[in-house]
């Protein structure tokens, strides 16, 4: 019982500090906002969405948003991320420089190989379902190079509020965009990539005059190669160790993608197989978006601070949102574990019945996703990126052989997908154990705690789905 007041008494604590101005529950209220907007849109407008485009469409924006993702983020080697980090406004400048200068040096590289479509798919024949539309590819690269930028600028000067103006004004408006359009051209298979092109440059546009104020004209020059070395090497952890970590989680995520796409056999039903994983995958972010992303950008500004001024705390503080996570994403992705086919199939219609089984087949990994991954910049403020960049390194190499053996062994979109779920369920459910014993947290007690929990509500929604369906699980 005194475990439960406490619990209830931590909870009423974070809400009596929103209304502190610069509190952790403060910031955190706003980048919540902006994630809540989000999941709404999505949770209304994407079953309207879906039902134009299908999954063949989902499919090719799948590939399409996996190949300037990729490359958005090679492009920044990881220097946004460390925005926070100078103490001066000179120190800052030069890193902001410097991460856009990598960028313009990607974009240009990547253009002439986008711009003569005939040559990409000549080496690539399978991503030739991206028609004319890899010409956008490096437009793209550039725009989500400089949201990168403009979210961690802001983030430093602590105007969390902007973004939870354009956050939700872009999600909600890239959908609305593609209600609109496929409405009027039915349902076109490129609706969705020029969506997001032309809402993200509206974005982009409105971040630029929000941010004249905290010194945009700076930013714009003074660029020199002297400069950008310097910088690379003062910030040498996060190219080194911080980024192609991180860029390698990315990347083992999107495996399946590119594996289906490129070595299964051309056809609608893979393309479709990729619309339904896209759709799966971007479905299952929602909680991890609402209560992990929107959370992690204002945890590692608190842990730094933890970890410099009393590195005690960092444990508790730890504890404490992997304990809000747990209560918050349990049921969610556990009852989509057992019903994600009936739930896609009733909100989407049949054609997105095997999305709902993908989903079902992500459901636990994702909840340890919602786990780990907002608190993992502990392993940033404990100056431990090497142990975090072998971890990376290691999910990678596993999912790569995940996906190898359903692709080249099975021949199965379907064996990939399930493959590359069970791998990644361990893999997070050992980042989650590690960030607690990292912390000092009696781990293998709360990891216990966690799987007795799991169980429980597995068990309950399985004889559920007994009782009305007659199968315990929807493989």
């Amino acid at each position: 019982m005194e475990r439960i007041r406490a619990w209830l008494g931590g909870w009423r604590s974070d809400i009596a500090n929103v209304r502190r101005k610069g509190s952790f529950a403060r910031n955190a209220l706003y980048t919540f906002s902006d994630a809540f907007a989000n999941i709404l849109s999505q949770i209304v407008l994407t079953p309207l969405v879906a039902a134009l485009y299908g999954p063949v469409a989902y499919g090719i924006y799948g590939l399409f948003s996996t190949i300037t993702t990729n490359l958005s983020t090679l492009a920044g080697l990881g220097l946004p991320g460390a925005f926070m980090l100078p103490r001066d406004e000179r120190g800052f400048q030069a890193l902001a420089r410097t991460s856009i200068a990598l960028l313009v040096l990607v974009v240009v590289a990547v253009a002439p190989i986008c711009l003569f479509p005939s040559l990409l798919y000549a080496v690539l024949p399978s991503w030739s379902v991206m028609g004319r539309w890899c010409m956008a590819v490096p437009a793209m690269v550039l725009l989500l190079g400089l949201t990168q930028v403009l979210v961690n600028w802001s983030a430093r000067v602590k105007a969390f509020a902007l973004y939870a103006r354009i956050g939700p004004a872009t999600s909600v408006g890239m959908r609305l965009f593609n209600l609109g359009y496929g409405l009027l051209r039915k349902g076109t298979l490129h609706g969705l990539i020029l969506g997001e092109l032309v809402v993200r440059t509206l974005a982009v546009a409105w971040f630029f005059a929000a941010m004249r104020k905290h010194g945009l004209r700076p930013l714009l020059r003074g660029y020199g190669r002297a400069e950008a070395v310097g910088t690379l090497k003062a910030y040498r952890e996060y190219p080194l160790y911080i980024f192609p970590g991180r860029w390698l989680a990315l990347f083992a995520s999107q495996l399946p993608i590119l594996g289906i796409i490129t070595f299964l056999e051309p056809g609608p039903a893979n393309t479709a197989a990729v619309g339904h994983f896209t759709l799966a995958g971007s479905l299952l972010l929602m909680p991890l978006r609402l209560f992990g992303y929107s959370l992690s950008m204002v945890f590692l500004r608190k842990i730094t601070e933890a970890q410099a001024d009393d590195p005690a705390s960092v444990g508790p503080l730890t504890q404490r949102l992997y304990d809000r996570f747990l209560a918050l994403g349990l049921l969610p992705f556990t009852f989509l574990t057992f019903f994600g086919d009936e739930v896609f199939r009733l909100v989407l219609g049949e054609a997105w019945r095997e999305a709902g089984v993908y989903s079902a087949a992500m459901g636990l990994f994702y909840l340890f996703r919602l786990l780990s991954e907002p608190i993992v910049s502990v392993y940033n403020a404990q100056r431990s990126e090497r142990a975090l960049f072998r971890f990376y390194l290691a999910l990678f190499v596993v999912n790569a052989a995940a996906v190898a053996y359903g692709i080249l062994h099975l021949r199965s979109a379907y064996a990939t997908v399930m493959a590359f779920a069970a791998v990644n369920l361990g893999a997070y459910l050992y980042l989650s154990c590690r960030i607690l014993r990292n912390t000092g947290r009696p781990w293998a007690r709360v990891t216990l705690r966690t799987g007795a929990l799991i169980a429980v509500a597995c068990l309950a929604f399985g004889l559920l789905r007994r009782a009305v369906l007659g199968t315990w699980t929807p493989f």
